[in-house]
């Protein structure tokens, strides 16, 4: 939706309003959140599993910093190889602890949700496709302005099964 809104706010006010489009709704949320907030509450509070988080944290530092290496080093280096097998096994790591918690960070049946699935694994057909049209180039080729772009790119997630 982001890029269908984006595309619209830009072509017909102005790309500044991007910028102060977040004020309004951080302001409603900060108004809602203590009404939304204290009827979620569990009567027993859950303890933080820190083992997930941990590794979690460790795994995706070490997925990010794997490919910062193989971009520079190239796919093959053993140092780029290492990381990112370093990476695979606290990630591995993470989604044992996950299925084996009482309170855990994520339910590993949200994980395990096609949306949620192919979104991690592909990422976000919006961003993916924007992110290989250097500078709007798939506006120009719909010849739609920036809110056709987002029209298009909005059909293409909901083609390729996105929220």
């Amino acid at each position: 939706m982001g890029a269908l809104l984006g595309g619209v706010l830009t072509d017909f006010l102005s790309w500044r309003l991007a910028f102060l489009i977040n004020v309004p709704i951080a302001v409603g949320i900060t108004i809602a959140a203590p009404a939304v907030i204290a009827k979620s509450r569990h009567a027993q509070r859950p303890r933080l599993d820190a083992p997930g988080a941990v590794t979690v944290t460790a795994g995706l530092l070490a997925l990010v910093h794997g490919v910062s290496v193989a971009r520079q080093d190239g796919w093959g280096s053993g140092t780029a190889l290492g990381v990112l097998a370093v990476s695979a096994v606290l990630l591995g790591t993470f989604f044992a602890i996950e299925r084996r918690s009482e309170a855990p960070l994520v339910p590993v049946a949200v994980l395990a949700r096609r949306a949620v699935k192919w979104g991690n694994l592909g990422g976000d057909p919006d961003i993916r496709y924007t992110e290989r049209v250097p500078g709007g180039g798939l506006t120009r080729g719909v010849r739609a302005g920036r809110a056709g772009g987002g029209a298009a790119l909005r059909l293409t997630s909901l083609i390729s099964g996105g929220d």
